[in-house]
């Protein structure tokens, strides 16, 4: 029954207490491994997560949804992502309307009543906020801001991934409740500073794939550089993640 999530031989974070994830990471820079195998790790608590993909480019995680209890839980199409995120912010909802709605909830969390982690990971963010009108990027926005302001308690965790730092796309109200941030490969000064709102680090050149810096709040005062687990190039993440899943059903 451990929420406890390794990234590294020396750096881990608990998930009940570190919700909503930023992630960014260029073509090559070892982004796509490194969120496979976040969620392989999140498949493999118990009680297991509740996953759900946004994939608008159609790319690597949207194939996900030919596994067996994922079928209807990744989304592709600017309706189909409106439509999930409207549907887990009602269940979030519902979850604070039935556990937390009197005093003896008082200092409890989505753990205390056996409720399952809910993971909606939203892969190439920016691309999806250029792909949409002015009318649904807000109600998209409008939605994850409800969900990283209020997620954490009824266990609703929002990890997002895009390829090219951007405030423009990531609004700092949206930002700033992300408590995890991870930026892989070389980026300037700018895009440091728009992930972990700070340049007061001395960033080095990232010479090694999967190499970069993270920086997880309360335990981190400044992003410090890691470099993500090595996997094989050959390693069957559809297969690990099918074994999971019928595990879990």
């Amino acid at each position: 029954n451990s929420d406890i999530i390794n990234i590294s031989g020396n750096i881990s974070y608990t998930l009940s207490k570190t919700p909503h994830s930023l992630i960014v990471g260029g073509t090559g820079s070892g982004k796509s491994f490194f969120i496979l195998g976040k969620i392989v790790s999140y498949l493999s608590l118990t009680p297991q997560v509740d996953l759900y993909i946004i994939d608008p480019k159609k790319a690597d995680l949207s194939l996900l949804r030919f596994i067996g209890g994922l079928e209807h839980k990744v989304a592709t199409e600017p309706n189909q992502i409106a439509k999930m995120l409207r549907e887990l912010v009602e269940i979030m909802e519902e979850r604070y309307k039935t556990y937390f709605n009197d005093i003896s909830a008082f200092g409890k969390d989505y753990r205390d009543f056996g409720l399952p982690p809910i993971i909606l990971v939203f892969d190439e963010f920016s691309a999806y906020l250029h792909s949409v009108d002015s009318k649904q990027k807000k109600e998209v926005l409008d939605y994850i801001f409800t969900i990283v302001m209020k997620g954490r308690q009824a266990g609703v965790t929002l990890e997002i991934l895009m390829q090219r730092p951007s405030a423009d796309d990531l609004p700092t109200n949206i930002r700033s409740q992300m408590s995890f941030k991870v930026g892989l490969g070389n980026m300037d000064s700018i895009g440091y500073n728009m992930i972990f709102n700070t340049n007061d680090v001395e960033y080095k050149t990232i010479t090694e794939k999967g190499g970069g810096y993270i920086q997880i709040d309360g335990i981190h005062t400044n992003p410090i550089y890691f470099e993500t687990p090595y996997i094989d190039k050959d390693f069957d993440f559809i297969k690990e993640i099918e074994k999971l899943m019928k595990n879990k059903n």
